[in-house]
C-alpha cells in the first residue's frame, strides 16, 4: 500500500529542474528505490541534472537518520547516492588521517558519504578556518583506507557527478593502470578529470570530450624526485630556495616534474625532465 500510495503521488509530482533535461518519475525508477532502500523514510522526489532524486532518510545501526539523496536515471538505474552522516560514523582509517592533518583544528562544518556505481566510495569532510581573514573552506576527499584524494576550495556544495566516465575513459584506465581503483570524476568545460588510487598513490587523469586521454598528474613528496631532478636545482640558479610543492607530469610530448618553489614571498615554477633538464 506504501509503494502504490507513493507511486501515486509521484504521478502528480511537479519538479524543479537544474536545466533543460528532465526524467519523469516512474514505476521502475520507484520500484529500484524501494529494492534498493527498503526501509527509507520521508521520501521526496525531485529532478537534478536530468536524474530522479529521491530524498529521504534511513535508519542506521546507530539508531539515527541519516538524510540521504539518492540518484536513478529513467530506466531505473541507480547512479548515486550521497549522505549527510556524523563524524563519527566516518571509517577509522579516514578519521585517523583526518586527526594527523593540518586541518586537524579546523571547524568541521559537514561530512557526506558518496557512493557511486562501479566506483570506490569516498568521504568529503567540509572543514572551515573560521578566525582567519578571509574565512577558509575546503573540502577533503578521502578514500576509505584514509587516502586523501585531494583538498580543493569550496565553492558551496561539492561537486559531484553521478555517472561514470565512457567506456573509452575506463578502458585506458583497465590497460594503464590495471590495478587501480577509481575514486573520482568530474566534467568541466569538455574535460574529465579521473582521480585513481594507484598503489597506494593518487593520480588524476585529464581526458577530452571524446574520451581520448591529455595527461597524468601524481603529486609527490620531494623525497621521491629523481636524483638527477635534486642535482640539476641543487646547481642551478634555484639552489637555495624552498621546495614547496612536486608533481610528475605526463602527457603525449613527455615526461616533466613540476615544481613548485618558495623564497621569502617569491614564488616560481620550473619544469624538469628525469634526467635533470630545466626547460
Amino acid at each position: 500500500m506504501r509503494k502504490l500510495f507513493l507511486f501515486l503521488a509521484l504521478a502528480t509530482l511537479i519538479s524543479c529542474n537544474d536545466d533543460d533535461s528532465y526524467t519523469p518519475v516512474n514505476q521502475r525508477i520507484v520500484d529500484a528505490f524501494n529494492a534498493k532502500y527498503p526501509n527509507a523514510n520521508h521520501t521526496r522526489w525531485g529532478n537534478q541534472q536530468g536524474y530522479a532524486v529521491a530524498s529521504f532518510q534511513e535508519p542506521q545501526t546507530d539508531n539515527q537518520l541519516y538524510n540521504s539523496e539518492a540518484w536513478f536515471g529513467a530506466d531505473g538505474t541507480w547512479y548515486m547516492t550521497v549522505s549527510d552522516i556524523p563524524y563519527a560514523a566516518l571509517p577509522e582509517a579516514v578519521k585517523g588521517a583526518f586527526s594527523t592533518s593540518e586541518y586537524a583544528d579546523w571547524y568541521i562544518d559537514e561530512v557526506d558519504k558518496v557512493e557511486r556505481a562501479s566506483v570506490a566510495t569516498i568521504y568529503i569532510i567540509e572543514v572551515e578556518q573560521r578566525n582567519s581573514n578571509p574565512e577558509q573552506e575546503i573540502d577533503l576527499y578521502y578514500a576509505e583506507d584514509g587516502t586523501l584524494i585531494k583538498a580543493v576550495q569550496s565553492e558551496g556544495a561539492p561537486a559531484i557527478s553521478p555517472q561514470a566516465p565512457n567506456g573509452s575513459v575506463e578502458e585506458y584506465i583497465a590497460m594503464e593502470y590495471p590495478n587501480a581503483t577509481i575514486l573520482d570524476f568530474e566534467r568541466e568545460g569538455g574535460i574529465t578529470e579521473v582521480d585513481i588510487l594507484d598503489g597506494g598513490v593518487v593520480r588524476e587523469l585529464y581526458f577530452d570530450a571524446s574520451g581520448t586521454w591529455l595527461r597524468t598528474e601524481t603529486e609527490l613528496r620531494t623525497a621521491d624526485l629523481p636524483q638527477a631532478v635534486k642535482q640539476a636545482i641543487a646547481e642551478s640558479e634555484y639552489a637555495s630556495w624552498q621546495i614547496d610543492d612536486v608533481t610528475n607530469i605526463v602527457e603525449g610530448a613527455g615526461e616533466y616534474y613540476l615544481i613548485e618553489l618558495e623564497k621569502g614571498e617569491r614564488e616560481i615554477n620550473i619544469r624538469i625532465t628525469p634526467s635533470g633538464e630545466i626547460l
